[in-house]
């Protein structure tokens, strides 16, 4: 797409006025800083314009702390499920402030106005702040400073910016690439999303804990008796789908309250003979400073139910109450009714 001369030199003659009023607007409201920024990294803007002429405004940073970027305190902070970015802005040297924040994004020219993560795509609008503030006043020369991060249906190019699984971008047209009307492509794939490292606990399920296991969240039921092997997981999953075993390195106690309804040690619970509930702590120290994940861990005893098993008859019923080892269970119902004649017994059934 052609970008017309005057306005590449509408750049040239505007780019230090556009600094110094970006610099100005973020120096009034240093909430635009967040503590947790997730974003890192540098985007590129710069595409020729198929006349001979380069367009874009280089690189820009997506935090301060980026070796490289210094200056105040910013940075652009993709959630880390399905959200809105908020307290989000960029830095370019030749451009000043962009800003991801929702506020800054109304009246965008089509679509979805705030940038949101959907999924692991980003989508919506970031905009130019100096390049908005300069429209205001009537300076811009016609420029808005609107960039799409992806495409709208119908467009002719299909574009995007698409987070993998560890936060990084993979270069390509619909994975790395939002685009300006007035500047060209912007290639993000020298960004990333830093991903914290979280302690789970996952359940081992035929040899796979932190990677295949089941992630133990809030309770994990066991039934009296019952011996069940764990991994401490210490990695950027939300689930148990990520190697990163700590098990050994890792603290395992329980609070002994009651006692001795479970005894946990290093990557095994076992349940006692008694029904009850008691909590349960994993402590792991990645050298940062202790992360605790606690749980409950409830014990139940086994229940029955005069289930009938027609195929194995295991327990023939001859009375309306079967005996086994869950006690004496009374069958709904007479031995007569076609519950139990018909099918040929009852079966105990655990939860």
């Amino acid at each position: 797409m052609k970008i017309r001369k005057e306005k590449k030199n509408f750049v040239i003659i505007s780019l230090a006025l556009l600094v110094i009023l970006a610099s100005a607007f973020f120096s009034v409201d240093k909430s635009k800083a967040a503590a947790t920024d997730t974003g890192s990294g540098w985007f590129w803007s710069g595409t020729g314009d198929g006349a001979g002429l380069d367009t874009g405004f280089g690189w820009g940073s997506m935090n301060n702390a980026d070796p490289g970027a210094g200056g105040n305190s910013y940075g652009v902070n993709i959630p880390t499920s399905d959200g809105t970015l908020v307290n989000s802005y960029a830095w370019s040297e030749n451009v000043g402030w962009i800003s991801f924040n929702a506020a800054d994004l109304t009246g965008c020219p089509y679509g979805t106005c705030s940038a949101q993560r959907v999924g692991n795509n980003l989508i919506g609008w970031a905009r130019i702040v100096g390049i908005e503030t300069e429209l205001a006043a009537g300076n811009s020369g016609g420029w808005k400073g609107w960039i799409s991060l992806g495409n709208k249906a119908g467009d002719p190019v299909s574009y995007g910016i698409q987070l993998n699984v560890d936060g990084t971008i993979t270069q390509g047209q619909t994975t790395s690439y939002g685009y300006s009307d007035e500047l060209g492509w912007i290639d993000f794939s020298k960004a990333k999303m830093v991903i914290p490292s979280t302690l789970k606990v996952c359940r081992v399920v035929s040899g796979n804990g932190c990677n295949g296991g089941v992630l133990v969240s809030g309770t994990e039921n066991m039934n009296i008796n019952e011996q069940r092997t764990y991994q401490a997981c210490y990695n950027t999953s939300a689930a148990c789908s990520m190697a990163g075993n700590v098990t050994g390195s890792a603290s395992w106690t329980d609070n002994n309250t009651p006692n001795n309804v479970v005894t946990v040690s290093s990557g095994t619970i076992t349940a006692g003979n008694s029904p009850g509930s008691e909590g349960a702590n994993v402590r792991y120290n990645p050298g940062s400073g202790d992360i605790n994940t606690p749980f409950t861990v409830q014990v139940n005893a086994p229940s029955c139910d005069c289930n009938h098993d027609a195929v194995s008859k295991a327990n023939t019923c001859t009375t309306d109450t079967y005996n086994d080892t869950c006690g004496n269970q009374v069958c709904p119902g007479a031995k007569t009714d076609g519950k139990c004649a018909n099918n040929g017994g009852y079966i105990e059934t655990a939860p």
